[in-house]
């Protein structure tokens, strides 16, 4: 396998894993309201597969620039729907 199919497998295979932890954080099959811990639990999974769909799928490893300024604009989105969900009363 070459070495950049590879490294997509790998990519696909810890965005797989992610996925399913955003599924067990996010109670996907139940109707209990999620804790702060939870939500920020359910945030940080996604904040990091954003990063990791960026940099290998966008390709954006090879742009240092556009790579920082699209995880500063991700992370700064997570922590406003964070602070909404706490405004909210998320308990």
């Amino acid at each position: 396998m070459a070495p950049a199919t590879k490294r997509l497998v790998l990519a696909w295979a810890g965005m797989s894993g992610l996925t399913l932890a955003a599924v067990l954080f996010g109670h996907a099959a139940s109707s209990v309201p999620l804790g702060a811990l939870t939500m920020g639990a359910l945030l940080l999974v996604t904040g990091v597969k954003a990063g990791v769909l960026a940099h290998h799928y966008l390709d954006l490893r090879h742009g240092p620039g556009w790579n920082s300024a699209l995880r500063i604009s991700i992370t700064l989105l997570l922590a406003v729907l964070f602070g909404l969900s706490l405004i909210a009363g998320i308990r």
